[in-house]
């Protein structure tokens, strides 16, 4: 089905039939399924005949959206601004010199390893429920059942269990919410609902796709003075979010969002709209820093003067990484910085297959100031985790869609990062901090776009501009 599409059963009679078929019910924009058993479910499900009606989805096709985007970028017409410093237009007019870049990024789904599933119980008086489930959201929100059910809210209890993966997909409730209507249903007999791969795949919730166009200027001596970021795409704060620069000091900057909506269904993805976002700005830094025959670390330096907390993660990567030392002949280093809770500067080493266009990264470095850490090796597990998911997504993960349909179904079109692929060694340096603890489970993903990509430009002089880093992609540039 499209996103957004309505369903119309026409072979219900023949579905209950079936061996072991309790009941359908019918959803805005599915079909539920009630059985004795998961096979007996999933039998009648690949049975099923369904009209499904257009939607704003019908027709649309992901890499074919961004002519579009680039001629929204280019409107005179300023978007919703995100942030704001100084005179952009001043800064502009003023600079010596100005660069222009557009980034861009496909949507990427969140393949956490646990199938979305839940359990539910309903009282026969429907004044009761009982709720089984792993989510990221906390157990005071009760998920939202009392109001779609109409129980007390004191009469609903959340067992909160372990969940396999949640990075984002979890905060979102629709697969609880489909499990409540079915033991409404079903009272006072609990059910169990799972989704298959190609479910969530098919009907998942996604990082969105977008676009980002950066302008910026500097002045006669090199110093970056102007700094204007447009993010073209859905979502709002899904598309917005790390766009700003709060810790380099440029005096005119500027940052809007132009919405767009394709009817696909949009969510949360490990680190939002900072590992698009952060993408861009650090690899425009870098494009700019290299044209001004600049250090790449020399040039955020200078930037992060007047941030010492951040200033003192790009010192400490920059010595766990012997950034100045020699790389390995036919490697090279490249450098991010990310603020999302905590802040982090990284380096990675890496080398490039120019036959087959396989980037393989090497080594990793994080230098992380999360305020007061509590449990040192906990933090050192997420810098680790988040690095190889972010790799994954950067180097693999991509959904697309041909009219309207998504063409993924499961891992072996999905693909994920593999443990051939993990780099040789990940080593995280933590600066000791009195200030407030922040959250660290989103800070390391989303440097990793950036840092893979500056790596690359130092190795071969070219520019990655499109995520993920596919090898045809990768080909296409260094043939370029």
């Amino acid at each position: 089905p499209l996103h957004g599409s309505k369903p119309t059963l026409t072979n219900e009679s023949e579905i209950m039939a079936m061996d072991g078929i309790l009941k359908l019910v019918p959803f805005e924009y599915a079909i539920g399924i009630v059985a004795r058993t998961l096979e007996q479910a999933l039998a009648a499900k690949k049975q099923l005949k369904v009209d499904w009606s257009e939607a704003q989805a019908t027709g649309f096709n992901s890499q074919e959206v961004y002519p579009g985007y680039e001629q929204i970028a280019s409107q005179e017409k300023k978007g919703k601004i995100i942030s704001e410093k100084g005179d952009i237009t001043s800064g502009i007019l003023t600079s010596a010199k100005m660069y222009s870049s557009d980034f861009k990024n496909d949507y990427v789904y969140h393949a956490q390893m646990e199938p979305l599933n839940a359990v539910i119980q309903v009282s026969e008086d429907l004044k009761n429920a009982d709720v089984w489930v792993g989510s990221q959201q906390g157990v005071d929100t009760k998920l939202g059942v009392p109001d779609l059910l109409g129980i007390p809210h004191e009469n609903v209890n959340v067992h909160l269990q372990y969940l396999g993966g949640g990075f984002g997909r979890r905060s979102m409730n629709d697969f609880v919410e489909e499990c409540a209507i079915l033991a409404k249903e079903m009272a006072p007999i609990p059910v169990k609902l799972i989704w298959t791969r190609e479910d969530d795949v098919i009907y998942g919730t996604f990082r969105p796709i977008s676009l980002q166009r950066l302008n910026a200027g500097v002045d006669a001596k090199g110093n970056l003075i102007a700094f204007s970021h447009c993010v073209v795409g859905d979502g709002g704060n899904l598309v917005a979010s790390g766009a700003k620069n709060d810790h380099y000091d440029i005096p005119h900057q500027f940052v809007e969002w132009r919405e767009v909506s394709h009817g696909v269904r949009l969510k949360h993805w490990r680190s939002v709209g900072h590992g698009p976002n952060k993408f861009a700005i650090e690899c425009m830094l870098d494009e700019i820093a290299l044209d001004q025959n600049t250090d790449p670390v020399d040039f955020r330096r200078k930037l992060m003067a007047n941030s010492p907390r951040a200033l003192a993660t790009l010192e400490k990567v920059a010595e766990i990484s012997d950034w100045q030392g020699p790389s390995i002949e036919g490697r090279a280093k490249g450098v991010a910085f990310v603020e999302h809770g905590s802040m982090g500067t990284g380096v990675c080493e890496i080398s490039v297959d120019r036959n087959t266009g396989k980037i393989k990264v090497h080594r990793f470095w994080v230098a992380l100031d999360a305020g007061i850490i509590i449990q040192p090796d906990n933090v050192k597990a997420q810098m680790e985790g988040g690095i190889i998911m972010g790799m994954s997504s950067v180097l693999k993960e991509q959904i697309t869609f041909v009219n309207g349909q998504v063409q993924q179904s499961n891992y072996h079109d999905y693909q994920l990062l593999r443990m051939e692929d993990v780099p040789d060694s990940i080593e995280t340096a933590l600066i000791e901090s009195s200030e407030h603890p922040e959250g660290v489970g989103e800070t390391a993903t989303p440097i990793v776009a950036g840092a893979i990509a500056n790596a690359f430009l130092r190795l071969t002089g070219k520019k990655l501009r499109h995520l993920p880093f596919t090898p045809d992609r990768v080909l296409d540039v260094l043939n370029s």
